[in-house]
């Protein structure tokens, strides 16, 4: 590749930028990426699909902590149905 100078890269794209313009030719704009919007339905279906998987999570927890200490599960117990009576409505 040969080496030029600054003016001459200057140049030449101005030159090129010239003959654009006479001809009519517009440079090629940067490609914008459009964010795809998923609709309402979608989202709320996946919402309710982590909180299942939530619920899946906390029973595998339970499960697991099966020969933990009894005043351990009763605390366990304690905060699940202060979470559930709170959202059940």
């Amino acid at each position: 590749m040969k080496n030029i100078s600054r003016r001459t890269a200057i140049k030449t794209v101005l030159a090129g930028s010239a003959a654009m313009a006479v001809s009519g030719m517009e440079a090629a704009a940067p490609a914008k990426k459009k964010k795809v919007e998923k609709p309402e339905k979608l989202r709320a279906e996946s919402a309710f699909n982590r909180t299942v998987n939530a619920g899946k999570y906390l029973l595998e927890v339970i499960m697991k902590n099966e020969g933990l200490a009894n005043k351990d599960l009763a605390k366990l117990e304690a905060q699940i149905k202060n979470l559930a009576d709170k959202w059940n409505r």
